[in-house]
Protein backbone atom coordinates (compact mmCIF):
# COMPACT_ATOMS: atom_id res chain seq x y z
CA UNK A 1 0.00 0.00 0.00
CA UNK A 2 1.47 3.33 -1.07
CA UNK A 3 2.36 5.81 1.60
CA UNK A 4 -0.02 8.78 1.75
CA UNK A 5 0.82 12.28 2.81
CA UNK A 6 -0.89 14.01 5.68
CA UNK A 7 -2.45 17.42 5.12
CA UNK A 8 -0.41 18.54 8.12
CA UNK A 9 2.69 18.12 5.98
CA UNK A 10 1.18 20.33 3.30
CA UNK A 11 0.20 22.99 5.83
CA UNK A 12 3.89 23.61 6.49
CA UNK A 13 4.04 25.10 3.04
CA UNK A 14 1.10 27.34 3.87
CA UNK A 15 3.50 29.82 5.40
CA UNK A 16 3.89 31.38 1.99
CA UNK A 17 0.14 31.93 1.82
CA UNK A 18 0.19 33.51 5.24
CA UNK A 19 2.93 35.86 4.07
CA UNK A 20 0.84 36.84 1.07
CA UNK A 21 -2.10 37.58 3.34
CA UNK A 22 0.10 39.58 5.70
CA UNK A 23 1.71 41.64 2.93
CA UNK A 24 -1.64 42.20 1.23
CA UNK A 25 -3.29 43.27 4.47
CA UNK A 26 -0.53 45.69 5.39
CA UNK A 27 -0.45 47.09 1.86
CA UNK A 28 -4.20 47.55 1.72
CA UNK A 29 -4.19 49.29 5.08
CA UNK A 30 -1.33 51.54 4.00
CA UNK A 31 -2.83 52.38 0.61
CA UNK A 32 -6.25 53.05 2.12
CA UNK A 33 -4.72 55.19 4.85
CA UNK A 34 -2.78 57.25 2.30
CA UNK A 35 -5.82 57.53 0.06
CA UNK A 36 -8.12 58.46 2.93
CA UNK A 37 -5.68 61.04 4.23
CA UNK A 38 -5.42 62.59 0.78
CA UNK A 39 -9.18 62.60 0.35
CA UNK A 40 -9.71 64.05 3.83
CA UNK A 41 -7.10 66.74 3.20
CA UNK A 42 -8.63 67.69 -0.14
CA UNK A 43 -12.14 67.70 1.34
CA UNK A 44 -11.03 69.98 4.14
CA UNK A 45 -9.11 72.31 1.82
CA UNK A 46 -12.02 72.38 -0.64
CA UNK A 47 -14.54 73.13 2.09
CA UNK A 48 -12.43 75.89 3.63
CA UNK A 49 -11.62 77.44 0.24
CA UNK A 50 -15.21 77.38 -1.05
CA UNK A 51 -16.61 78.62 2.28
CA UNK A 52 -14.09 81.48 2.26
CA UNK A 53 -14.99 82.24 -1.36
CA UNK A 54 -18.71 82.31 -0.51
CA UNK A 55 -18.03 84.63 2.41
CA UNK A 56 -15.84 86.94 0.27
CA UNK A 57 -18.53 87.10 -2.40
CA UNK A 58 -21.19 87.79 0.22
CA UNK A 59 -19.05 90.61 1.66
CA UNK A 60 -18.67 91.99 -1.86
CA UNK A 61 -22.30 91.82 -3.00
CA UNK A 62 -24.39 92.07 0.17
CA UNK A 63 -23.39 95.72 0.87
CA UNK A 64 -25.17 96.66 -2.37
CA UNK A 65 -28.45 95.34 -0.94
CA UNK A 66 -27.74 96.91 2.43
CA UNK A 67 -26.95 100.35 0.96
CA UNK A 68 -30.13 100.35 -1.16
CA UNK A 69 -32.17 99.40 1.93
CA UNK A 70 -30.51 102.20 3.91
CA UNK A 71 -31.22 104.91 1.29
CA UNK A 72 -34.78 103.63 0.81
CA UNK A 73 -35.45 103.87 4.56
CA UNK A 74 -34.10 107.46 4.63
CA UNK A 75 -36.51 108.44 1.85
CA UNK A 76 -39.47 106.51 3.31
CA UNK A 77 -38.97 108.16 6.73
CA UNK A 78 -38.78 111.59 5.09
CA UNK A 79 -35.24 112.26 6.22
CA UNK A 80 -34.31 113.06 2.60
CA UNK A 81 -36.61 113.94 -0.28
CA UNK A 82 -36.25 113.22 -3.99
CA UNK A 83 -37.56 116.77 -4.50
CA UNK A 84 -34.33 118.14 -3.03
CA UNK A 85 -31.64 117.42 -5.69
CA UNK A 86 -28.76 118.56 -3.51
CA UNK A 87 -29.65 116.20 -0.68
CA UNK A 88 -30.23 113.33 -3.09
CA UNK A 89 -26.90 114.02 -4.83
CA UNK A 90 -25.07 114.02 -1.53
CA UNK A 91 -26.72 110.76 -0.44
CA UNK A 92 -26.20 108.95 -3.75
CA UNK A 93 -22.60 110.13 -4.16
CA UNK A 94 -21.88 109.07 -0.60
CA UNK A 95 -23.26 105.63 -1.43
CA UNK A 96 -20.95 105.39 -4.40
CA UNK A 97 -18.00 106.18 -2.15
CA UNK A 98 -18.96 103.23 0.07
CA UNK A 99 -19.59 100.88 -2.85
CA UNK A 100 -16.55 100.61 -5.10
CA UNK A 101 -18.15 97.68 -6.93
CA UNK A 102 -21.09 99.62 -8.45
CA UNK A 103 -21.13 101.64 -11.67
CA UNK A 104 -23.51 104.40 -10.62
CA UNK A 105 -26.66 105.26 -8.67
CA UNK A 106 -30.10 106.33 -10.00
CA UNK A 107 -33.42 107.39 -8.48
CA UNK A 108 -36.55 107.07 -10.67
CA UNK A 109 -39.88 108.64 -9.65
CA UNK A 110 -43.39 107.52 -10.64
CA UNK A 111 -43.21 109.73 -13.75
CA UNK A 112 -40.13 107.73 -14.82
CA UNK A 113 -37.87 110.78 -14.38
CA UNK A 114 -34.35 109.88 -13.32
CA UNK A 115 -31.78 111.48 -11.10
CA UNK A 116 -28.51 109.94 -12.26
CA UNK A 117 -25.11 110.00 -10.59
CA UNK A 118 -22.18 108.41 -12.44
CA UNK A 119 -18.96 107.47 -10.73
CA UNK A 120 -16.80 108.39 -13.71
CA UNK A 121 -17.93 111.98 -14.34
CA UNK A 122 -18.69 112.77 -10.66
CA UNK A 123 -21.78 114.83 -11.52
CA UNK A 124 -25.51 114.21 -11.50
CA UNK A 125 -28.09 114.97 -14.16
CA UNK A 126 -31.78 114.38 -14.71
CA UNK A 127 -33.28 112.56 -17.67
CA UNK A 128 -36.28 110.41 -18.56
CA UNK A 129 -36.29 106.56 -18.35
CA UNK A 130 -36.46 105.38 -21.97
CA UNK A 131 -38.24 102.06 -21.32
CA UNK A 132 -41.08 102.72 -18.87
CA UNK A 133 -42.75 99.43 -19.78
CA UNK A 134 -39.94 97.56 -17.99
CA UNK A 135 -40.64 99.37 -14.72
CA UNK A 136 -44.42 99.70 -14.92
CA UNK A 137 -45.13 96.27 -13.27
CA UNK A 138 -43.16 97.31 -10.18
CA UNK A 139 -44.93 100.69 -9.91
CA UNK A 140 -48.42 99.36 -10.60
CA UNK A 141 -48.45 96.37 -8.23
CA UNK A 142 -50.36 96.96 -4.98
CA UNK A 143 -47.89 94.78 -3.09
CA UNK A 144 -45.00 96.39 -1.25
CA UNK A 145 -41.67 95.14 -2.58
CA UNK A 146 -39.14 95.71 0.15
CA UNK A 147 -36.14 93.74 -0.99
CA UNK A 148 -33.52 94.28 -3.64
CA UNK A 149 -34.30 92.93 -7.12
CA UNK A 150 -31.37 91.61 -9.14
CA UNK A 151 -31.84 91.76 -12.90
CA UNK A 152 -30.17 90.05 -15.84
CA UNK A 153 -26.72 91.35 -16.88
CA UNK A 154 -26.83 94.24 -19.38
CA UNK A 155 -24.52 96.26 -21.60
CA UNK A 156 -24.69 100.03 -21.03
CA UNK A 157 -24.48 102.63 -23.77
CA UNK A 158 -20.84 103.07 -22.77
CA UNK A 159 -20.20 99.33 -23.38
CA UNK A 160 -19.90 98.61 -19.66
CA UNK A 161 -21.24 95.23 -18.57
CA UNK A 162 -23.30 95.55 -15.40
CA UNK A 163 -25.73 93.64 -13.20
CA UNK A 164 -28.69 95.95 -12.43
CA UNK A 165 -29.97 95.94 -8.82
CA UNK A 166 -33.13 97.87 -7.93
CA UNK A 167 -35.12 98.64 -4.77
CA UNK A 168 -38.66 100.06 -4.62
CA UNK A 169 -39.17 103.16 -2.41
CA UNK A 170 -42.51 104.16 -0.83
CA UNK A 171 -42.62 107.89 -0.06
CA UNK A 172 -44.50 109.30 2.98
CA UNK A 173 -47.09 110.94 0.67
CA UNK A 174 -47.99 107.61 -0.94
CA UNK A 175 -46.01 108.00 -4.14
CA UNK A 176 -43.57 105.35 -5.33
CA UNK A 177 -40.02 105.53 -6.55
CA UNK A 178 -37.18 103.22 -7.41
CA UNK A 179 -33.50 103.17 -6.50
CA UNK A 180 -31.34 101.62 -9.19
CA UNK A 181 -27.66 100.75 -9.15
CA UNK A 182 -25.45 98.49 -11.25
CA UNK A 183 -22.60 96.21 -10.26
CA UNK A 184 -19.65 96.50 -12.60
CA UNK A 185 -18.87 93.00 -13.91
CA UNK A 186 -15.30 94.00 -14.77
CA UNK A 187 -14.68 95.03 -11.15
CA UNK A 188 -16.26 91.74 -10.03
CA UNK A 189 -13.70 89.85 -12.16
CA UNK A 190 -10.88 91.92 -10.66
CA UNK A 191 -12.12 91.12 -7.17
CA UNK A 192 -12.20 87.36 -7.91
CA UNK A 193 -8.66 87.51 -9.31
CA UNK A 194 -7.41 88.56 -5.88
CA UNK A 195 -8.92 85.40 -4.34
CA UNK A 196 -7.46 82.76 -6.70
CA UNK A 197 -4.50 80.60 -5.70
CA UNK A 198 -1.42 79.22 -7.44
CA UNK A 199 -3.06 75.98 -8.50
CA UNK A 200 -6.70 77.09 -8.55
CA UNK A 201 -9.02 79.38 -10.48
CA UNK A 202 -12.38 80.80 -9.47
CA UNK A 203 -15.53 81.14 -11.55
CA UNK A 204 -19.09 82.41 -11.32
CA UNK A 205 -21.64 81.05 -13.79
CA UNK A 206 -25.09 82.47 -14.34
CA UNK A 207 -27.07 79.29 -14.79
CA UNK A 208 -24.82 76.52 -16.06
CA UNK A 209 -23.22 78.01 -19.18
CA UNK A 210 -22.93 81.84 -18.99
CA UNK A 211 -19.71 83.18 -17.48
CA UNK A 212 -20.50 85.95 -15.00
CA UNK A 213 -16.94 86.19 -13.70
CA UNK A 214 -13.81 84.08 -13.92
CA UNK A 215 -10.10 84.18 -13.20
CA UNK A 216 -9.39 82.01 -16.25
CA UNK A 217 -7.94 83.80 -19.28
CA UNK A 218 -10.75 84.29 -21.79
CA UNK A 219 -10.61 85.26 -25.49
CA UNK A 220 -11.50 88.75 -26.63
CA UNK A 221 -15.14 88.89 -27.69
CA UNK A 222 -17.55 91.64 -28.61
CA UNK A 223 -20.38 91.81 -26.10
CA UNK A 224 -23.83 92.89 -27.25
CA UNK A 225 -27.04 94.06 -25.62
CA UNK A 226 -28.53 90.67 -26.43
CA UNK A 227 -25.65 88.69 -24.92
CA UNK A 228 -23.51 90.67 -22.47
CA UNK A 229 -21.97 87.48 -21.07
CA UNK A 230 -19.64 84.94 -22.63
CA UNK A 231 -20.82 81.35 -23.05
CA UNK A 232 -18.69 78.39 -21.98
CA UNK A 233 -18.66 77.17 -25.57
CA UNK A 234 -16.59 80.22 -26.57
CA UNK A 235 -13.64 79.10 -24.44
CA UNK A 236 -10.72 77.23 -26.00
CA UNK A 237 -8.27 74.86 -24.27
CA UNK A 238 -9.80 75.80 -20.97
CA UNK A 239 -10.82 73.34 -18.22
CA UNK A 240 -13.80 75.55 -17.33
CA UNK A 241 -15.33 74.82 -20.75
CA UNK A 242 -15.61 71.13 -19.85
CA UNK A 243 -17.06 71.52 -16.36
CA UNK A 244 -20.30 69.75 -17.35
CA UNK A 245 -18.65 67.27 -19.72
CA UNK A 246 -20.17 63.74 -19.77
CA UNK A 247 -16.64 62.46 -19.08
CA UNK A 248 -16.64 63.99 -15.59
CA UNK A 249 -16.36 61.48 -12.77
CA UNK A 250 -17.39 61.64 -9.12
CA UNK A 251 -14.63 61.73 -6.55
CA UNK A 252 -14.34 60.75 -2.89
CA UNK A 253 -14.39 64.25 -1.47
CA UNK A 254 -16.72 64.51 1.52
CA UNK A 255 -18.33 67.94 1.39
CA UNK A 256 -21.34 69.26 3.32
CA UNK A 257 -24.75 69.34 1.71
CA UNK A 258 -25.03 72.04 -0.93
CA UNK A 259 -21.42 71.69 -2.06
CA UNK A 260 -20.55 69.45 -4.99
CA UNK A 261 -17.35 68.15 -6.53
CA UNK A 262 -16.23 66.05 -9.47
CA UNK A 263 -13.02 65.29 -11.38
CA UNK A 264 -12.18 65.60 -15.05
CA UNK A 265 -9.11 64.64 -17.07
CA UNK A 266 -8.32 67.37 -19.59
CA UNK A 267 -5.21 66.93 -21.71
CA UNK A 268 -2.37 65.76 -19.48
CA UNK A 269 -3.90 67.36 -16.42
CA UNK A 270 -6.41 66.27 -13.81
CA UNK A 271 -8.82 68.98 -12.63
CA UNK A 272 -11.01 68.98 -9.55
CA UNK A 273 -14.17 71.11 -9.65
CA UNK A 274 -15.66 72.27 -6.32
CA UNK A 275 -18.81 74.37 -6.55
CA UNK A 276 -22.19 75.27 -5.10
CA UNK A 277 -25.32 77.05 -6.33
CA UNK A 278 -27.06 80.08 -4.81
CA UNK A 279 -30.12 82.12 -5.73
CA UNK A 280 -29.52 84.85 -3.19
CA UNK A 281 -28.68 87.42 -5.86
CA UNK A 282 -30.58 86.29 -8.94
CA UNK A 283 -33.67 84.37 -9.99
CA UNK A 284 -31.34 82.29 -12.15
CA UNK A 285 -29.03 80.16 -9.97
CA UNK A 286 -25.44 81.40 -9.74
CA UNK A 287 -22.84 78.63 -9.68
CA UNK A 288 -19.85 79.72 -7.60
CA UNK A 289 -16.83 77.48 -7.55
CA UNK A 290 -13.18 76.82 -8.04
CA UNK A 291 -11.11 74.57 -10.30
CA UNK A 292 -8.08 72.98 -8.63
CA UNK A 293 -5.20 71.59 -10.71
CA UNK A 294 -4.09 68.04 -10.05
CA UNK A 295 -0.56 69.40 -9.57
CA UNK A 296 -1.56 70.16 -6.00
CA UNK A 297 -1.99 66.41 -5.41
CA UNK A 298 1.18 65.34 -7.21
CA UNK A 299 3.12 64.45 -4.06
CA UNK A 300 0.26 62.46 -2.58
CA UNK A 301 -0.32 60.64 -5.87
CA UNK A 302 3.36 59.75 -6.19
CA UNK A 303 3.44 58.34 -2.64
CA UNK A 304 0.31 56.33 -3.34
CA UNK A 305 1.73 55.03 -6.62
CA UNK A 306 5.01 53.92 -5.00
CA UNK A 307 3.17 52.18 -2.21
CA UNK A 308 0.94 50.33 -4.65
CA UNK A 309 3.93 49.41 -6.84
CA UNK A 310 5.88 48.05 -3.88
CA UNK A 311 2.87 46.05 -2.72
CA UNK A 312 2.40 44.56 -6.18
CA UNK A 313 6.06 43.53 -6.42
CA UNK A 314 5.93 41.87 -3.01
CA UNK A 315 2.75 40.04 -3.93
CA UNK A 316 4.22 38.79 -7.21
CA UNK A 317 7.28 37.52 -5.35
CA UNK A 318 5.32 35.55 -2.78
CA UNK A 319 2.82 34.29 -5.35
CA UNK A 320 5.68 32.90 -7.40
CA UNK A 321 7.12 31.12 -4.37
CA UNK A 322 3.80 29.62 -3.34
CA UNK A 323 2.53 28.70 -6.81
CA UNK A 324 4.13 25.25 -6.92
CA UNK A 325 2.68 24.33 -3.54
CA UNK A 326 -0.79 25.72 -4.14
CA UNK A 327 -1.31 24.26 -7.62
CA UNK A 328 -1.98 20.74 -6.45
CA UNK A 329 -4.20 21.85 -3.60
CA UNK A 330 -6.10 24.19 -5.89
CA UNK A 331 -6.87 21.54 -8.50
CA UNK A 332 -8.26 19.19 -5.86
CA UNK A 333 -10.45 21.84 -4.26
CA UNK A 334 -11.59 22.87 -7.73
CA UNK A 335 -12.77 19.32 -8.46
CA UNK A 336 -14.72 19.27 -5.20
CA UNK A 337 -16.25 22.69 -5.90
CA UNK A 338 -17.32 21.64 -9.42
CA UNK A 339 -18.96 18.54 -7.99
CA UNK A 340 -20.94 20.49 -5.42
CA UNK A 341 -21.94 23.02 -8.12
CA UNK A 342 -23.30 20.18 -10.22
CA UNK A 343 -25.22 18.96 -7.18
CA UNK A 344 -26.65 22.44 -6.62
CA UNK A 345 -27.78 22.61 -10.25
CA UNK A 346 -29.24 19.07 -9.97
CA UNK A 347 -26.97 17.86 -12.79
CA UNK A 348 -26.24 14.58 -11.03
CA UNK A 349 -26.11 12.59 -14.26
CA UNK A 350 -22.99 14.55 -15.25
CA UNK A 351 -21.14 13.63 -12.05
CA UNK A 352 -18.40 11.03 -12.24
CA UNK A 353 -16.66 9.46 -9.26
CA UNK A 354 -13.90 11.45 -7.62
CA UNK A 355 -10.55 9.67 -7.95
CA UNK A 356 -8.62 8.50 -4.94
CA UNK A 357 -5.80 10.67 -3.60
CA UNK A 358 -2.40 10.01 -2.11
CA UNK A 359 -3.28 12.49 0.64
CA UNK A 360 -5.08 10.80 3.52
CA UNK A 361 -7.65 13.49 4.19
CA UNK A 362 -8.38 14.07 0.47
CA UNK A 363 -8.84 10.34 -0.02
CA UNK A 364 -11.38 10.30 2.81
CA UNK A 365 -13.19 13.27 1.25
CA UNK A 366 -13.27 11.51 -2.14
CA UNK A 367 -14.73 8.35 -0.61
CA UNK A 368 -17.39 10.28 1.32
CA UNK A 369 -18.18 12.39 -1.75
CA UNK A 370 -18.65 9.33 -3.99
CA UNK A 371 -20.98 7.68 -1.46
CA UNK A 372 -22.96 10.91 -1.11
CA UNK A 373 -23.43 11.35 -4.88
CA UNK A 374 -24.51 7.72 -5.27
CA UNK A 375 -27.21 8.32 -2.63
CA UNK A 376 -28.30 11.58 -4.26
CA UNK A 377 -28.62 9.90 -7.65
CA UNK A 378 -30.83 7.19 -6.17
CA UNK A 379 -32.92 9.83 -4.38
CA UNK A 380 -33.28 11.85 -7.60
CA UNK A 381 -34.40 8.75 -9.48
CA UNK A 382 -37.06 8.05 -6.83
CA UNK A 383 -38.29 11.67 -6.99
CA UNK A 384 -38.45 11.48 -10.80
CA UNK A 385 -40.51 8.28 -10.69
CA UNK A 386 -42.74 9.78 -7.98
CA UNK A 387 -43.35 12.87 -10.13
CA UNK A 388 -44.54 10.74 -13.05
CA UNK A 389 -47.49 9.45 -11.01
CA UNK A 390 -48.27 12.53 -8.89
CA UNK A 391 -48.51 16.18 -10.13
CA UNK A 392 -45.17 17.88 -9.53
CA UNK A 393 -46.55 20.68 -7.34
CA UNK A 394 -48.43 18.13 -5.24
CA UNK A 395 -45.32 15.96 -4.99
CA UNK A 396 -43.32 18.95 -3.72
CA UNK A 397 -45.94 19.66 -1.04
CA UNK A 398 -46.04 16.01 0.02
CA UNK A 399 -42.25 15.90 0.32
CA UNK A 400 -42.18 19.21 2.15
CA UNK A 401 -45.03 18.37 4.59
CA UNK A 402 -43.98 14.81 5.33
CA UNK A 403 -46.67 13.12 3.23
CA UNK A 404 -49.59 15.07 4.70
CA UNK A 405 -51.81 17.05 2.32
CA UNK A 406 -54.81 18.85 3.80
CA UNK A 407 -58.00 19.19 1.68
CA UNK A 408 -58.19 22.53 -0.15
CA UNK A 409 -61.46 24.34 -0.94
CA UNK A 410 -61.08 26.98 -3.65
CA UNK A 411 -62.72 28.65 -6.63
CA UNK A 412 -60.96 26.95 -9.53
CA UNK A 413 -61.25 26.46 -13.28
CA UNK A 414 -61.75 22.84 -14.36
CA UNK A 415 -60.34 21.75 -17.69
CA UNK A 416 -61.77 18.55 -19.25
CA UNK A 417 -60.53 17.24 -22.61
CA UNK A 418 -61.55 14.07 -24.45
CA UNK A 419 -60.49 12.53 -27.77
CA UNK A 420 -63.09 12.31 -30.53
CA UNK A 421 -63.59 8.91 -32.19
CA UNK A 422 -61.56 6.97 -29.64
CA UNK A 423 -63.58 3.78 -30.22
CA UNK A 424 -62.83 3.68 -33.93
CA UNK A 425 -59.22 4.56 -33.20
CA UNK A 426 -58.99 1.60 -30.79
CA UNK A 427 -60.38 -0.75 -33.41
CA UNK A 428 -57.98 0.50 -36.09
CA UNK A 429 -54.73 0.34 -34.07
CA UNK A 430 -52.97 -2.44 -32.23
CA UNK A 431 -52.80 -2.07 -28.41
CA UNK A 432 -49.14 -1.03 -28.61
CA UNK A 433 -49.88 1.58 -31.31
CA UNK A 434 -52.87 2.86 -29.34
CA UNK A 435 -50.82 3.36 -26.18
CA UNK A 436 -48.03 5.09 -28.17
CA UNK A 437 -50.59 7.40 -29.84
CA UNK A 438 -52.27 8.27 -26.53
CA UNK A 439 -48.92 8.94 -24.86
CA UNK A 440 -47.88 11.27 -27.68
CA UNK A 441 -51.20 13.15 -27.45
CA UNK A 442 -51.13 13.30 -23.65
CA UNK A 443 -47.53 14.55 -23.72
CA UNK A 444 -48.60 17.51 -25.87
CA UNK A 445 -51.63 18.19 -23.62
CA UNK A 446 -49.49 18.00 -20.46
CA UNK A 447 -46.89 20.34 -21.99
CA UNK A 448 -49.45 23.04 -22.80
CA UNK A 449 -51.26 22.67 -19.46
CA UNK A 450 -48.04 22.94 -17.45
CA UNK A 451 -46.93 25.92 -19.55
CA UNK A 452 -50.05 27.76 -18.30
CA UNK A 453 -49.71 26.47 -14.72
CA UNK A 454 -52.41 23.81 -14.84
CA UNK A 455 -52.32 20.64 -12.71
CA UNK A 456 -53.36 17.29 -14.26
CA UNK A 457 -55.23 15.28 -11.63
CA UNK A 458 -56.47 12.32 -13.71
CA UNK A 459 -55.97 10.48 -16.98
CA UNK A 460 -59.33 8.81 -17.66
CA UNK A 461 -58.88 6.51 -20.65
CA UNK A 462 -58.70 8.97 -23.54
CA UNK A 463 -59.64 11.98 -21.36
CA UNK A 464 -57.68 14.34 -19.12
CA UNK A 465 -58.93 16.26 -16.08
CA UNK A 466 -56.90 19.30 -15.00
CA UNK A 467 -57.41 22.22 -12.62
CA UNK A 468 -56.15 25.80 -12.36
CA UNK A 469 -55.77 27.88 -9.17
CA UNK A 470 -55.09 24.76 -7.08
CA UNK A 471 -52.76 24.17 -5.30
CA UNK A 472 -51.00 27.40 -6.37
CA UNK A 473 -53.04 30.67 -6.41
CA UNK A 474 -53.61 32.03 -9.94
CA UNK A 475 -55.80 35.18 -10.09
CA UNK A 476 -56.17 34.68 -13.89
CA UNK A 477 -56.85 30.93 -13.68
CA UNK A 478 -59.76 31.00 -16.19
CA UNK A 479 -57.68 32.92 -18.75
CA UNK A 480 -54.81 30.45 -18.30
CA UNK A 481 -57.16 27.51 -18.90
CA UNK A 482 -58.52 29.17 -22.06
CA UNK A 483 -54.98 29.83 -23.34
CA UNK A 484 -54.06 26.18 -22.80
CA UNK A 485 -57.24 25.09 -24.64
CA UNK A 486 -56.50 27.36 -27.61
CA UNK A 487 -52.93 26.06 -27.88
CA UNK A 488 -53.99 22.40 -27.63
CA UNK A 489 -56.66 22.84 -30.33
CA UNK A 490 -54.16 24.62 -32.59
CA UNK A 491 -51.50 21.92 -32.18
CA UNK A 492 -54.04 19.15 -32.66
CA UNK A 493 -54.98 20.62 -36.04
CA UNK A 494 -51.34 21.02 -37.09
CA UNK A 495 -49.60 17.94 -35.68
CA UNK A 496 -49.86 14.18 -35.91
CA UNK A 497 -49.40 11.83 -32.99
CA UNK A 498 -47.69 8.55 -33.84
CA UNK A 499 -48.63 9.32 -37.47
CA UNK A 500 -52.31 9.70 -36.46
CA UNK A 501 -54.43 12.84 -36.98
CA UNK A 502 -56.59 13.35 -33.91
CA UNK A 503 -59.46 15.62 -32.90
CA UNK A 504 -60.52 16.54 -29.39
CA UNK A 505 -63.24 18.35 -27.45
CA UNK A 506 -62.74 20.58 -24.40
CA UNK A 507 -65.04 21.78 -21.61
CA UNK A 508 -64.14 24.65 -19.27
CA UNK A 509 -66.00 25.59 -16.09
CA UNK A 510 -65.16 27.78 -13.07
CA UNK A 511 -66.61 26.96 -9.66
CA UNK A 512 -65.97 25.81 -6.10
CA UNK A 513 -64.16 22.48 -5.74
CA UNK A 514 -62.47 20.49 -3.01
CA UNK A 515 -59.03 19.08 -3.79
CA UNK A 516 -57.17 16.50 -1.75
CA UNK A 517 -55.99 12.92 -1.33
CA UNK A 518 -58.62 10.21 -1.64
CA UNK A 519 -58.17 6.47 -1.04
CA UNK A 520 -56.89 3.99 1.51
CA UNK A 521 -54.04 4.80 3.90
CA UNK A 522 -51.76 2.48 1.89
CA UNK A 523 -52.71 3.90 -1.51
CA UNK A 524 -54.13 7.35 -2.24
CA UNK A 525 -54.87 9.50 -5.27
CA UNK A 526 -54.94 13.30 -5.54
CA UNK A 527 -58.14 14.50 -7.22
CA UNK A 528 -60.84 17.19 -7.16
CA UNK A 529 -64.51 16.87 -6.30
CA UNK A 530 -67.53 19.08 -6.73
CA UNK A 531 -70.41 19.89 -9.03
CA UNK A 532 -68.10 22.21 -11.00
CA UNK A 533 -66.06 19.16 -12.09
CA UNK A 534 -69.15 17.34 -13.32
CA UNK A 535 -70.28 20.42 -15.28
CA UNK A 536 -66.92 20.65 -17.06
CA UNK A 537 -67.29 17.01 -18.12
CA UNK A 538 -70.86 17.65 -19.35
CA UNK A 539 -69.72 20.68 -21.35
CA UNK A 540 -67.01 18.61 -23.03
CA UNK A 541 -69.63 16.05 -24.11
CA UNK A 542 -72.03 18.78 -25.38
CA UNK A 543 -69.44 19.80 -27.99
CA UNK A 544 -70.60 16.83 -30.03
CA UNK A 545 -74.18 18.13 -30.04
CA UNK A 546 -73.21 21.69 -30.98
CA UNK A 547 -70.49 20.74 -33.48
CA UNK A 548 -67.89 22.75 -31.54
CA UNK A 549 -64.46 22.01 -30.12
CA UNK A 550 -64.67 24.03 -26.90
CA UNK A 551 -67.53 25.04 -24.61
CA UNK A 552 -67.31 27.37 -21.62
CA UNK A 553 -69.78 27.97 -18.80
CA UNK A 554 -71.00 31.45 -17.94
CA UNK A 555 -69.10 31.35 -14.63
CA UNK A 556 -65.88 30.71 -16.57
CA UNK A 557 -66.51 33.48 -19.11
CA UNK A 558 -67.15 35.96 -16.28
CA UNK A 559 -63.62 35.30 -14.99
CA UNK A 560 -62.01 36.29 -18.31
CA UNK A 561 -61.64 39.91 -19.41
CA UNK A 562 -60.62 41.23 -22.81
CA UNK A 563 -61.89 38.15 -24.74
CA UNK A 564 -64.78 37.77 -27.20
CA UNK A 565 -67.16 34.82 -26.89
CA UNK A 566 -70.22 33.61 -28.78
CA UNK A 567 -73.23 32.71 -26.67
CA UNK A 568 -75.01 29.47 -27.59
CA UNK A 569 -77.89 29.96 -25.16
CA UNK A 570 -79.16 28.39 -21.97
CA UNK A 571 -79.25 24.63 -21.86
CA UNK A 572 -80.36 22.01 -19.42
CA UNK A 573 -77.54 19.96 -17.97
CA UNK A 574 -78.23 16.49 -16.70
CA UNK A 575 -77.96 16.49 -12.93
CA UNK A 576 -78.40 20.29 -12.56
CA UNK A 577 -81.68 21.94 -11.59
CA UNK A 578 -80.95 25.35 -13.14
CA UNK A 579 -80.31 26.13 -16.77
CA UNK A 580 -76.67 26.83 -17.71
CA UNK A 581 -75.66 29.54 -20.16
CA UNK A 582 -73.03 28.17 -22.55
CA UNK A 583 -70.43 29.95 -24.68
CA UNK A 584 -67.86 29.08 -27.32
CA UNK A 585 -65.14 30.95 -29.18
CA UNK A 586 -66.21 33.28 -32.00
CA UNK A 587 -64.39 31.25 -34.65
CA UNK A 588 -65.86 27.89 -33.59
CA UNK A 589 -68.39 26.31 -35.95
CA UNK A 590 -72.06 26.38 -34.88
Amino acid sequence: MSRKLSITTLLSFGFGLLMIIAVTTVSIIGVNATRNNTTSLMSQLGYVALTSLQEQLRNYLQPVNSQLDYIAQLIEKGQISPEEPAAMQATLSGSLSALAQVYGMVYINDRYEMQVFHRNDAESFTSHWSKPQTLEPYFSTPDRIQQAIWGDPQLTSNNVRVIPVSRMVYLPDGRKGMLLTAIDITRLNEHLSQLSGEHSDIFMLLGRNRILASTFPVPDVVYTQREPLMNLSALENNPLKLIWSPQRKPNDMKLPRGMNSHTLHFGDETWIYIYSETQAYSEVPITLGMVVSGEQLKEERNALFLQVLFSMLMLLLFVGLCWLFSRRLGSRFSSIAQGFEAIRESELDQLGPMPASSIVEFDQVADAYNRMTDGLKQNQQMRSLFGQYVPKDIARQLLRDGGELAPQHELATIFFIDLEGFTSLSERLTPEELITTLNAFFSMVAEELERQGGIITQFQGDAVLAIFNIPNPQPDHAARALNAARNILARTRQEQFNRQSLRCRIGLNSGDVVAGNVGAPQRQNYTVHGDAVNLASRLEALNKEYGTRILLSESCVQQISGQQFRELGEIAIRGKRDMVRVYTLPDEKA
